[in-house]
């Protein structure tokens, strides 16, 4: 007999609603298939409460809202690990509203664990190993095998005892507010619109070092791998891999002959793209070189010496976090540093109205960093 209970009906959906109602902690996860959809979605609930593990297929029934209020309601505190995606994911498909919510993850970080992975935190806290086989697997697939269905139900059958946890060592570091402060920031994260920008193709690993012509190249092949994986609902990488991109804009092909010298491209992928790739790098060698991009930190003209007031603010971020015995990352997060980057010397004022500077870490280092900032213009 399965160790959990598994979900496929509306009824089933509208049962379990009922009795998590009665449960004051719920631990949660879920299953998308991004790594095999280009417009992913959750392929799979998972819940645990009252010592009780639940199962939800989303893919056989249209009634997940009658979940909602188990998110939305402060009568409820839901338990992820990660949960950022977890909760971009589920407003997106579902529209949920998130009241309460603990993410042992993010509570990890403040406590300073050098493993915050769930199976680490597992291993460390309940002696228990995870098996780590279906991390990549395929979550839209039916009927799913028995062994997914019960790695899925361990992701969060310990969330709960987890969360007890954490929570006291979160009280006896004096920690618990910073923690309830990122969750609620948490709470708040809305899926961005989606958008596809060709001059993404600047994030790809070695466009930086390509001559203006190649990078030209290198935007219209960008563009074409995306309209391609659009059309199949296939993540890009699955059409064409980075390395693939850059090779291909660096050799600039002229014929199916040379294309195929061009690592990662296989006779298969001539058969299916060749006249549009040879197309694409032949409109790139044509097209004007894609101009310098301006800086999202300043939002000015490219700033050489943006690079080094980064990074004598991450040398000093990195002092400071030392005696919080956590990462410097998570005192300060990254965009409060590009911004003190690039808009120069701050006031504390200001520095507290800077997005993403929390209210715990302006009260720990708020005023040390307004401070610096100025001896950095000095």
């Amino acid at each position: 007999m399965p160790s959990y209970d598994l979900i496929e009906t509306n009824e089933g959906v509208g049962q379990l609603a009922e009795t998590l109602s009665k449960a004051e902690i719920v631990g949660v996860d879920t299953e998308a298939d991004s790594l095999y959809s280009y417009f992913d979605k959750v392929c799979l609930f998972q819940f645990s409460a009252a010592g009780r593990d639940y199962i939800v297929d989303p893919l056989g029934c249209d009634g997940i809202g009658q979940l909602a209020p188990i998110f939305s309601s402060p009568d409820h505190e839901t338990v992820f690990h990660a949960a950022e995606y977890d909760v971009l994911c589920l407003k997106r498909d579902y529209d949920f509203v998130f009241d309460r919510l603990f993410d042992t993850m993010t509570a990890s970080l403040l406590l300073g664990y050098e493993k915050i992975g769930l199976s680490d935190l597992l291993q460390q806290h309940f002696d228990v190993e995870l098996d780590k086989r279906f991390q990549r697997a395929h979550w839209s697939q039916r009927p799913l095998p028995e062994p997914m269905l019960e790695y899925a139900r361990l992701d969060t059958h310990y969330l709960c005892e987890l969360r007890d946890r954490l929570i006291g060592e979160l009280e006896q570091a004096g920690r618990l507010s910073w923690a309830k402060e990122e969750f609620a920031l948490i709470a708040q994260k809305e899926w961005p619109a989606r958008s596809f920008d060709p001059d993404d193709f600047r994030r790809i690993k070695g466009a930086g070092r390509l001559s203006p012509r190649e990078q030209a190249v290198l935007k219209e092949l960008f563009t074409l791998r995306d309209q391609r994986a659009r059309s199949l609902d296939r993540p890009p990488f699955k059409v064409l891999g980075n390395l693939t991109l850059i090779d291909l804009a660096q050799a600039r092909p002229r014929n199916e002959k040379t294309l195929l010298r061009v690592r990662g491209v296989s006779s298969y992928v001539v058969r299916r793209l060749g006249e549009s790739l040879l197309a694409a790098i032949a409109r790139g060698e044509a097209a004007e070189p894609p101009e310098r991009p301006r800086s999202k930190r300043s939002g000015t003209k490219y700033d050489p010496t943006l690079k080094t007031r980064v990074k004598s603010l991450k040398q000093w971020r990195k002092k400071q976090a030392e005696p919080y015995g956590i990462q410097p990352h998570v005192l300060i997060p990254n965009a409060v540093l590009d911004h003190v980057a690039g808009h120069g010397p701050v006031t504390p004022d200001e520095l507290r109205e800077v997005d993403e500077m929390r209210s715990w870490s302006f009260a720990e280092v708020g005023c040390e960093l307004a401070e610096f900032s100025k001896k950095m213009a000095s």
